[in-house]
């Protein structure tokens, strides 16, 4: 016997198989097209995934959101919103120190310069700990219920500006 390598002894039993599928070539159609057109079908259908909260309370009003999939709600520009809005905001960062507060003082002053948001006070807090931040903001909103908190916890966050800014944001509605 012609000693020949794996990969040859391959391709001569791909042309064998080819030779003997040659006489049923719709029945070998069929066997490949279908598994693949009904695998494609389950991703799409995967894909397209929508999840719609339509409750309402008992005022009529739309409550919930509107998923767009798990991971995502609904965008919204919140330059736009904050234009409508009369109310103070207060943005509270950790951790706190000079070079994330320089950033968060930067970041403020483009929100209120794209935003035009002149009717409120804006103020900025560091916080030592996001347990901290979050004490802070819960404590403060329950005493005054018309400010709005955005507290932002800076993951990795050194003396100078990460590769990738890895954050959490803690805001309520």
């Amino acid at each position: 016997m012609v000693a020949t390598s794996g990969f040859r002894q391959f391709v001569i039993l791909l042309y064998k198989g080819l030779l003997l599928r040659k006489r049923h070539y719709i029945v070998t159609f069929f066997e490949l097209v279908i598994p693949v057109f009904v695998a494609s079908i389950l991703c799409i259908i995967q894909a397209q995934q929508t999840v719609y909260s339509d409750d309402r309370d008992f005022l009529g009003r739309r409550k919930g959101n509107l998923w767009e999939d798990y991971a995502t709600y609904e965008p919204f520009d919140i330059f736009e919103t904050a234009q409508h809005q009369r109310l103070d905001v207060e943005f509270v960062f950790t951790p706190n120190n000079d070079f994330t507060r320089k950033f968060v003082e930067d970041s403020v002053e483009f929100f209120r310069r794209r935003s035009n948001f002149m009717l409120g006070r804006t103020g900025v807090k560091g916080a030592p700990s996001e347990k901290e931040l979050e004490r802070y903001c819960v404590q403060q909103q329950r005493d005054d219920p018309y400010k709005l908190y955005v507290g932002t916890v800076f993951q990795n966050f050194g003396d100078e500006l990460p590769t990738s800014l890895d954050y959490k944001i803690r805001h309520n509605p």
